[in-house]
Parts: structure tokens; sequence; C-alpha cells
């Protein structure tokens, strides 16, 4: 199974335990608080993505960086993690449980990918034709990617639409080796 889906599996299974249980509001705060964590300590964030064969270490590892800081419903969820090998996953849950919440009020992230900050008129007219083409609400966001060399992509639900120079380049490269 992909790391993308044991991601998702794990926080599918707590969001739906939580909202069960009335509790998303806490699990949210956890979440909040897991991705502080992962973001102002990167010692603790590079931790997490090594390879470790020793379960009895990550366990302690947990019970010090995170399970004090969010509630038992998530606590129990990391520790189920970690006895399953998936410490890896723990930087990835705080935006698999964005996504999802997003999922279940109707919102879809468009991100606009480009090689600096996109003009506010710009976003206008992207965020209508999608709106558009997807239906429901949508959120945009500009992300900063110099691999670009210029132009735009935008990227939705798995999928992009590539007005990128590289995108460009790339497709022309296809082209003249089919020939």
């Amino acid at each position: 199974m992909s790391g993308r889906k044991v991601v998702m599996r794990y926080t599918r299974a707590l969001y739906e335990l939580a909202e069960e249980k009335g509790m998303l509001d806490a699990i949210e705060t956890d979440f909040f608080n897991m991705k502080e964590i992962l973001n102002k300590v990167p010692k603790v964030r590079s931790y997490c993505l090594r390879s470790h064969h020793d379960h009895i270490m990550e366990m302690k590892f947990v019970n010090k960086a995170f399970i004090p800081y969010v509630s038992d419903l998530t606590g129990r969820m990391l520790k189920a993690a970690v006895r399953n090998g998936r410490l890896a996953a723990f930087p990835y849950l705080p935006q698999a449980f964005k996504e999802l919440q997003d999922k279940k009020a109707g919102i879809t992230e468009i991100v606009i990918e480009s090689t600096r900050e996109v003009d506010e008129n710009l976003l206008k007219t992207i965020e209508t034709r999608m709106e558009k083409i997807i239906g429901g609400t949508i959120r945009i966001c500009n992300a900063i990617v110099p691999k670009l060399l210029g132009g735009i992509r935008i990227l939705w639900n798995n999928r992009m639409i590539d007005l990128s120079i590289a995108g460009r380049l790339r497709k022309m490269k296809r082209l003249i080796k089919a020939r």
C-alpha cells in the first residue's frame, strides 16, 4: 500500500471515530499541535522520516514528542501507527486531516504553482473558471516553485493543468523523440 493511502487510512479512521464521539474539534487541535511540532522542531520531522528498526525507541520518542500535546484518542492512533511501523506517516497526517475536513465540507483546494507570487487578478480569473469546472466551494493558494522556469501549474484533486515553461519543454522533448 502506498504511503499516501496509509496516511489517509489512519486519518480517516481517526476522523470517523472522532466524529462519532463528537471530538472533531479536539482532533483538529491535535493535528494543529502536531503540525507546529513538526514545523518548529526539524529534528522531530527528520526522526520520523528516518528508517528505524527499534519500535521501543520509536514509542519512547512518540511518547515524548507528541503524546503530551494531543488528546487520548489521537495518542492511541499515533501509538497504533508506531506499532505498525508507520512513524514515517506522522509528518503527513496534519495535511491529510485538513484535506479530509475540506472534502467533508465540500471545499476543493486549488494550488497555483508559479515561480513568483501570482497577480491578484489572475487568481480571481482562475478561481472563477475553476468554480465553473469543479462546482462547489474552492480555496486557492499560491506555491512558489522556481523549477517551473515560468508560467503556472494548477493542481487539485490529483489533477493538473500544466501551463509552465518546464511543462512545455517536456512536451516538446517528447514530441521530438516520437518522430
